[in-house]
């Protein structure tokens, strides 16, 4: 969602809401000689373009499988590229803000 505000004497602050959606599932398969196999399905909802191809990158320099075996594992690949909108959206903040109270 995008949009714009102006206040009083300041300048027209454009803005845009990001959205991100996640749904994570572990399951067991059919239990196999050396043990048993698991699965995780994960869905991804309303990533922007930079948040997706950060965390696709991040799946792929871990192809080494040392997620597989562990359910919260996928978590972790979104946690620096999150960081990382993070901070370029709180920082990004800043200056309207400023520019507002100096009004």
């Amino acid at each position: 969602m995008t949009g714009s505000v102006t206040s009083q004497g300041a300048e027209t602050v454009e803005y845009s809401w990001e959205f991100l959606g996640l749904h994570s599932i572990w399951a067991k398969l059919k239990a196999q000689a050396e043990g048993h196999s698991y699965t995780q399905i994960l869905l991804c909802f309303d990533l922007n373009t930079r948040m997706r191809d950060e965390t696709l990158k991040h799946f792929k320099a871990s192809a080494d499988g040392s997620i597989i075996n562990d359910p919260f594992g996928v978590h972790t690949m979104f946690l620096e590229p999150l960081i990382i909108e993070f901070d370029r959206t709180l920082w990004g903040f800043r200056t309207p803000v400023r520019n507002y109270e100096k009004v």
